[in-house]
């Protein structure tokens, strides 16, 4: 059923898989060896052997208490025909297992709580019958989880046996998510989850894999998923192999462009074998590893990346890396022994001399996690650490703020200065008597930060982070206003600072010119801050030019926000904008992130508090995700001039309560610059609305790309933006649809790619339902030779106003196909699935080539009521 909003999304049609299929190379006991049954990936991915039909079969001793949860299940689904979420608590070894049988049965997603102990199972295979959610560590009803949680809790033994835990297809995604988990002496161990082009996730956090045998004919810990593989605290040690030397102990493969995320994860490779991390022999998969530690404790080992377009590695720990031609960046690498306390007794703690201790980065794109792999604080000290532990070894000085007064003992400017007099880091921590809010008042400019400073205000007692995932709810106790008029600067790192960093929380400021400027230094963080509006009862004057200035020579992690929701900014009030990223700025999009920011509006994200600009960003390398930007009296994100940037997942235009926000300019403006990407990832080709933007209710156009080439604008939601709506969803050069031209051989904006036009659709049913129905477009594109991929929008309205024959919207992506020009115009087909058949229903085209040009928005074609099985265009392509 199609929905209307900010987050409509539309399955789309999938190739069909043999119900009997199941992933290669699984061996459920040691004591059989089956048959390899066919498998369609290709060979580099074939199978050493695999079980017959594993699929809806579960491998574990049955019994009474087996029976008695059966039993209850038919009773649940006997009294309504459909069962709900389930929550499922597991004390025992047999209440697990029957908890697994039950998730083999019902089509909702399940969550496993699993009690703290030990676990002693045989060897399994579970087909799971929707997503389901591994969480160890509960007492022993499960009614309240058990701080820290810790891996170490809740251990379940194999005892040698082989274990695959699969969720092949569930609505709308797959999943299987672990946390707190141990998995001992699996041998093999495998996670499968995903039918092809589903979307998918395996998230594994507080986890550890441990003891796995080997047989010594196949990767021992294989995880194999068609979206996104994130490992975050994971754990995988002592994997004991009679594989031969170079051979895969351990392999991710991210199958149909998917992408993988290693995040403060340890692995103990054994035995000079390999850590691989696999896609598609097509490439278009991606690789980020983060403040890991990937080693081997007995010989040398290493990373292999196969079929894999992009690979990432970050203050990671390695011993040698095998790109096979990926691209990507080595930030901040290691090659030295991580210094693990006694890898033969299976404790992976870093020792107080490790080179991988305070030396990782905060910046992550899955987000830093607030815990290790024991649930212990995880940023100790003025880093955190590489691997799944976080160690107690604290680098950093701290100083205490104690009064609001502008200077002397217990200030915050003496405090800054003492920072800044030693070369190590330091952190200042806030301990103020009496209720907030506090006001620091300055008289004169802070101390500029020249040195590693950490300044907390959440520290002060009255404060509370912000828990809202949409909203900002955050007690900001500590505030920074100048006592009388305003002052240039607020916390400034100057451009000749090299060795300074600033990590700035907790703070709310207003009345000064320029509130956060970063000029110099590198690993930069402003996470948790209050911009302009009313604090704790303090009104606070915007910035005077931008909230927060990036430039010149800051450099290495640059980060405004986070992937938290206690990270989030509000950024409201500043005359020029809320963030400013210079054109100096040349990074990367894991190392320069604006993330889950409210920009131009209140806290509770439904009012408008506009800056003039949302984000100006001239700098090249940045990611601009997750961020709410609306209310602004300009254009929400102007790329003026910068290349390589990625926006994604923002929500432009409309408030926490759903509504929209009406703002001047356009949703996404790009004044040059060449490959930025807007909603789709620029390596993906798979379908889905998990890259994009929602842009509404802009004065302008949605996205509007004056100028600059090879700008991927893919995936969006765009509609109701421009004058009585009437604006474009996607406009090039000047404003105003452009003509196609013949043999597309004009150039401008994007090439000024010609876009396609609608023949004709055909549907695969007639006279049936009106929602959610397969059909097939017919269209054909005018363009030079190449590869192209077009995609499909859907609209209620066309838009007449800006041209005769209408453009479409793209209120919903419906489909995607890749085609091949050989020469000219050539006709295609591609599968869509239309939300809902309506006599306002419209579906528009786009394509993008090779290099990453897409068109405008395309001429809309009238859907109406449909009785026969296909609908033609009546020669203009149009509303009709």
């Amino acid at each position: 059923m199609y929905a209307s909003g900010e987050h409509a999304r539309v399955p789309l049609p999938r190739q069909s898989r043999n119900e009997e299929d199941t992933p290669t190379g699984f061996d459920p006991e040691p004591s059989m060896r089956l048959n390899t049954t066919p498998n369609p990936l290709p060979a580099r991915f074939q199978p050493r052997s695999a079980p017959a039909n594993p699929r809806r079969r579960t491998r574990f001793l049955h019994g009474p208490g087996l029976r008695a949860w059966m039993a209850v299940l038919l009773l649940l689904l006997g009294a309504g025909g459909h069962v709900r979420a389930m929550t499922l608590c597991a004390n025992s070894a047999v209440s697990l297992q029957a908890a697994f049988s039950v998730s083999e049965i019902v089509q909702q997603e399940v969550t496993i709580q699993i009690a703290s102990g030990s676990y002693a199972l045989p060897g399994m295979i579970v087909h799971f019958a929707a997503p389901v959610t591994l969480l160890g560590g509960y007492n022993g009803d499960c009614t309240s989880r058990t701080a820290p949680v810790s891996a170490a809790n809740t251990v379940l033994d194999f005892g040698g046996s082989g274990v695959l835990l699969q969720q092949i297809s569930g609505t709308p995604q797959s999943k299987i998510v672990v946390d707190g988990v141990s998995f001992l002496n699996a041998a093999p161990f495998k996670l499968y989850v995903g039918d092809w082009g589903e979307d998918s996730a395996i998230r594994l956090s507080r986890t550890r894999i441990s003891g796995v045998p080997g047989f010594g004919e196949q990767s021992e810990i294989w995880m194999w998923g068609e979206g996104t593989i994130d490992l975050e605290n994971v754990l995988i040690d002592r994997m004991a192999t009679q594989m031969a030397s170079n051979e895969c102990t351990f392999e991710i493969q991210a199958i149909s462009g998917g992408s993988i995320s290693l995040s403060s994860v340890t692995a103990d490779i054994a035995w000079n074998k390999k850590f691989c991390l696999a896609g598609p022999s097509s490439g278009d998969s991606v690789a980020n590893i983060h403040n890991s530690i990937l080693w081997s404790s007995v010989q040398t080992s290493s990373i292999d990346a196969s079929f894999i377009d992009t690979v990432n590695v970050v203050n990671s720990t390695y011993f040698a890396l095998l790109r096979h031609g990926a691209n990507g960046q080595t930030i901040d690498v290691l090659h030295v022994d991580p210094l693990w306390a006694a890898p033969g007794n299976g404790d992976y703690r870093l020792l107080a001399a490790s080179a991988s201790v305070n030396s990782g980065t905060v910046i992550v794109p899955t987000g830093l996690p607030a815990t290790d792999v024991e649930g212990h604080a995880r940023w100790v000290g003025s880093r955190p650490d590489r691997g799944a532990y976080e160690s107690p070894f604290d680098d950093a000085t701290n100083y205490v703020v104690t009064t609001v007064a502008d200077s002397g003992a217990g200030s915050l400017r003496s405090a800054m200065e003492q920072a800044n007099s030693l070369p190590n880091p330091a952190t200042i921590t806030f301990a103020i008597p009496g209720a907030c809010p506090h006001v620091i008042a300055p008289l004169t400019v802070l101390p500029k930060v020249t040195s590693p400073m950490i300044i907390d205000g959440t520290s002060q007692p009255g404060s509370t982070l912000n828990d809202d995932a949409d909203a900002f709810n955050a007690n900001v106790c500590v505030i920074v206003k100048p006592a009388s008029g305003t002052l240039p600067l607020g916390f400034a790192v100057p451009q000749n600072a090299a060795a300074a960093s600033l990590t700035l929380r907790g703070v709310a400021i207003g009345a000064i010119t320029q509130p956060v400027v970063l000029l110099g230094g590198s690993n930069h963080v402003i996470a948790g801050n209050r911009f302009g509006g009313l604090v704790g009862g303090v009104q606070l004057p915007g910035a005077g030019l931008y909230a927060v200035s990036i430039g010149v020579n800051a450099s290495g992690s640059l980060s405004v926000g986070g992937v938290h929701v206690d990270d989030r900014n509000v950024i409201s009030g500043a005359s020029l904008g809320g963030i400013n990223v210079m054109g100096s700025v040349v990074s990367s999009p894991d190392r320069c992130a604006i993330l889950n920011n409210l920009i131009g509006l209140s806290p509770s994200g439904n009012t408008a508090l506009p800056n003039f600009t949302g984000i100006n960003l001239s700098g090249s390398g940045c990611s601009i995700v997750g961020n709410r930007i609306a209310g602004n009296d300009n254009d929400a994100i102007w790329i003026n001039g910068g290349s390589d940037n990625v926006v994604q997942r923002n929500i432009i235009g409309v408030g926490v309560n759903g509504n929209t926000l009406f703002s001047a300019g356009a949703g996404v403006r790009i004044g040059a610059g060449s490959g930025n990407v807007v909603g789709a990832s620029a390596t993906s080709a798979v379908a889905g609305t998990i890259f994009s933007n929602t842009i509404r209710g802009m004065g302008a156009g949605g996205i509007v790309a004056v100028a600059g080439s090879d700008n991927v604008l893919r995936t969006n939601l765009v509609y109701g933006n421009g004058a009585q709506g009437q604006g474009m969803a996607i406009d090039l050069g000047v404003a105003g649809p452009d003509a196609n031209d013949a043999g597309d051989l004009d150039d401008g904006a994007n090439r000024m790619q010609n876009f396609p036009t609608i023949q004709r659709i055909v549907l695969a049913q007639a006279g049936g339902s009106l929602t959610d129905v397969p059909a097939t477009v017919g269209g054909q594109l005018d363009a030079a030779p190449g590869s192209y991929r077009i995609d499909a929008y859907y609209s209620h309205t066309c838009n007449p106003a800006v041209h005769l024959t209408g453009r479409g919207e793209a209120e919903a992506f419906i489909g995607t196909r890749r085609i091949d020009l050989l020469a000219g115009e050539a006709t295609f087909e591609m599968p869509v699935v239309i939300p809902e058949l309506a006599d306002a229903a419209y579906v528009s085209l786009t394509a993008t080539d090779a290099t990453g040009n897409t068109s405008e928005i395309g001429t809309c074609f009238a859907l109406g009521h449909a009785d026969g099985d296909a609908i033609f265009a009546d020669g203009v392509d149009g509303p009709t």
